[in-house]
């Protein structure tokens, strides 16, 4: 996960649940600010799960590309660009349904949109490790991005240009 380390961004969901699944590893990429930094302390002690802090958006690429999957709960979120590098990166991607990029991964088949809740946290968990499901995904993104689409600044001013000209 990238960005911003808030519970506004869902992530003291992401640590309750690999808190309950030592089985699996969380990398984080980012800051907490200091007002919440006491509120995180606790999670500091799970083995499994990884603080990165800042990290330059350069290298932030390279890091990303060595994990399997990107996770983004975010409680309410306009467009989430940490979920565009993710799935840029070729990662498919776990996404909160208040994640205003969600309809864009459930329409090019880039990854699951969970509630914020710990169980459907986990059913999506347990489908996006299925290997037909995960392997799908990856071709879906790598289909996208070979397609060169256009980029959300892109298709928001021919949305408005039609309006004016329509």
């Amino acid at each position: 996960a990238g960005g911003g380390v808030t519970i506004e961004k869902g992530c003291d969901l992401m640590f309750d649940f690999f808190m309950q699944h030592p089985e699996l590893e969380l990398h984080i990429y980012g800051t907490i600010p200091e007002f919440q930094k006491a509120f995180f302390d606790k999670y500091r002690l799970c083995d499994n799960i990884h603080l990165h802090g800042f990290v330059a958006k350069s290298k932030l690429q390279e890091e990303i590309r060595r994990y399997d999957v990107g996770i983004h709960f975010s409680r309410f979120d306009a467009y989430s660009l940490s979920v565009g590098e993710m799935t840029g990166a070729g990662l498919p991607v776990i996404v909160s349904e208040k994640t205003g990029i969600s309809f864009h991964i459930q329409e090019i088949g880039a990854g699951l949109v969970s509630k914020l809740e710990l169980e459907d946290i986990n059913r999506c968990v347990e489908r996006i490790r299925t290997p037909e499901v995960y392997n799908q995904m990856v071709d879906n993104i790598d289909k996208y991005i070979k397609s060169s689409p256009k980029s959300y600044g892109e298709r928001v001013v021919e949305f408005y240009k039609s309006k004016l000209n329509g």
